[in-house]
């Protein structure tokens, strides 16, 4: 048996030689089957979609052979080809403790250093993510919606809905953004109208739902009103986290504490009922084939416990399917959206709960992370959760590690627990996938997936008050 890893440790892939370890009698033929095929895959790869591909295959030798190294650094180099870097840095921080005195060990560490920065930046605009209002400073009646889509530092604008021009006239634009202090500036990249490629963009970043550019003004908002209507939404103001003082009851009769945030009011604990709001059963679904193959609801608990204590902690883990019923809820609450989440997000950034008190950049994890059951993964990490537990949680939000329910090749494993946490939105990404937010004990960062994650997922629930 013979080992070989895929390197992307320079920002390419590169495939390495085999050579001989000392796993060659424990590697089963039928996971280095599946090594060779996802290495395959790497080779076919053109676009990040089609490392996803090979993700598939080092997942099945993964779940043939749960402590082969190898495996698991290839996974952390095609999940960042891939661009989902908090996949990659848990594959890769599982490479470092199968293989703590690898020689190539401190560039896996190093790779995770560069990934934190990568996906922090990934977050830095999500901000901008939906539709903003805008309207001239100079000719109030001047107004139109500007419809921004995030990947990375690359934004596309729609501009429509003019008031004062036709309503056919519309188009599209592609920017370059940077965050210079609270300016954001946006170089236009490409544009479906001549003579605007090269146009620079200034906006003072009031908040993260208001930004003031040269000559108009800037507006986020759920409802999407233009700025100055009756319908428009003030910024948000007055934190009160911390204020745990209201309860909601589930259909199984569950109380859970909530919090204020904000203008928004969330559940502090994870939801674990078993019945939709209308009293009928949620199909509880133990077996991991059965699983997998559900396209309609099901819920299950980590690792299929019975502990009472365990899942009173912790909570259930439900696939998106469940979520999609709109019944997870009692009457006066949902399922977050995506926006939703966003709105979280922005108001801790803008109102100062990134771990070192700025109010640009998504570093918000310490202060969602609840101060218990969070195990030490790397303490150093400026900002990690796990960085001094007793200093997390100023929103009050109380975030627990419960883990997921996966997909490894054609069946599902609970993974994580103590490590992670990951919460449903209620927004489809497309026919199979839905976006979610996750925290990872060892930094500090709160992750959105560009992409979603597959609905067959178990993933938390947290409600949010209507």
């Amino acid at each position: 048996m013979h080992r070989r890893q895929i390197g992307c440790l320079i920002g390419m892939m590169i495939l390495l030689a085999w050579v001989s370890v000392t796993l060659a009698d424990t590697v089963p033929e039928e996971a280095q089957r599946y090594m060779a095929r996802g290495m395959a895959a790497v080779e076919m790869a053109k676009t990040p979609k089609d490392y996803e591909r090979a993700v598939r295959e080092f997942e099945q030798a993964a779940q043939l052979a749960p402590n082969w190294p190898d495996v698991y650094f290839n996974l952390g180099s095609v999940q960042a080809k891939a661009g989902n870097y908090g996949e990659a840095m848990r594959h890769y921080k599982r490479y470092l403790e199968l293989a703590p005195n690898a020689p190539d060990a401190a560039k896996v560490r190093e790779e995770i250093y560069k990934l934190e920065y990568r996906a922090e930046k990934e977050n830095e605009f999500a901000f901008l993510e939906g539709v903003w209002s805008c309207a001239s400073v100079n000719n109030p009646k001047h107004q139109w919606k500007t419809h921004f889509t995030v990947r990375g530092h690359q934004v596309e604008a729609r501009d429509h809905s003019y008031v004062l021009l036709p309503p056919s006239y519309k188009y599209t634009r592609g920017y370059a953004a940077e965050l210079i202090g609270d300016i954001l500036v946006l170089s236009t990249i490409s544009s479906s109208t001549r003579g605007m490629v090269g146009l620079i963009e200034k906006y003072k970043l009031v908040s993260n739902i208001h930004m003031s550019g040269h000559d108009d003004e800037c507006f986020k908002d759920k409802n999407n009103p233009l700025p100055g209507s009756a319908s428009a939404s003030s910024p948000l103001t007055g934190a009160q986290s911390g204020d745990i003082s209201g309860t909601v009851t589930d259909a199984d009769g569950n109380v859970y504490q909530t919090v204020k945030i904000g203008n928004q009011v969330w559940m502090v604990e994870n939801l674990r009922t078993t019945k939709y709001d209308d009293g009928t059963p949620i199909p509880l679904v133990t077996d991991s084939a059965a699983w997998e193959a559900l396209t309609t609801p099901g819920y299950c608990y980590y690792n299929n416990t019975t502990n009472a204590d365990n899942i009173k902690k912790f909570g259930a883990l439900y696939n998106w399917h469940a979520v999609n019923t709109k019944k997870l809820a009692p009457k006066g609450w949902h399922v977050p959206t995506d926006a939703e989440w966003d709105t979280l997000q922005n108001y801790l950034i803008a109102n100062g709960y990134n771990w070192d008190g700025t109010k640009t950049v998504n570093k918000i994890a310490k202060s969602m992370a609840a101060k218990t059951d969070w195990e030490i993964i790397r303490s150093t990490t400026p900002g990690g959760i796990d960085n001094d537990l007793s200093k997390n949680n100023r929103s009050g939000f109380s975030a627990l590690p419960g883990g997921l329910r996966g997909t490894v090749g054609s069946v599902s494993i609970f993974r994580n627990i103590g490590r992670d946490g990951w919460w449903w939105s209620a927004t489809e990404t497309d026919a199979s996938r839905a976006y979610s937010r996750s925290l990872d004990g060892g930094l500090g960062t709160l992750f959105r997936s560009s992409r979603g994650n597959p609905k067959s997922s178990g993933f938390s629930v947290r409600l949010l008050r209507d």
